[in-house]
């Protein structure tokens, strides 16, 4: 870090971060070549399912709690109960990268797991 600027956010400043292109680069850090083929295309059918179409042009920092419910419920109307867990893991583990990663301050997706206990 050169004058308190990070390198990452030259090359990448946060509004060109989509959930999109920091789930890509999750996915190969974590995942790809890391996990059983079946794992791997679990995890990445499900983000361009499910998490891509709703949320994966917005900008990192522009996702919001009712942005990510409103893609969970997409896949909850359908009686896909088990899959809509498995996304909202998925978009959780992803933000928690961003996070970690100095993509974003927070993740939003805590606020839909004390909701998602409470239904139970």
């Amino acid at each position: 870090m050169e004058r308190g600027v990070d390198p990452k956010m030259t090359l990448n400043p946060p509004e060109t971060m989509t959930f999109q292109k920091i789930a890509v680069e999750w996915y190969e850090k974590n995942i790809r070549g890391v996990m059983s083929e079946k794992y791997q295309y679990k995890v990445i059918s499900r983000l361009e399912s499910f998490l891509f179409p709703y949320i994966g042009d917005v900008a990192m920092s522009e996702v919001t709690a009712v942005k990510i419910l409103t893609a969970l419920r997409t896949i909850e109307v359908r009686g896909m109960n088990e899959t809509t867990h498995t996304v909202h893991q998925i978009c959780g583990q992803v933000f928690r990268y961003a996070v970690a990663s100095g993509y974003v301050e927070h993740n939003p997706v805590w606020a839909l797991f004390s909701n998602e206990e409470e239904t139970r």
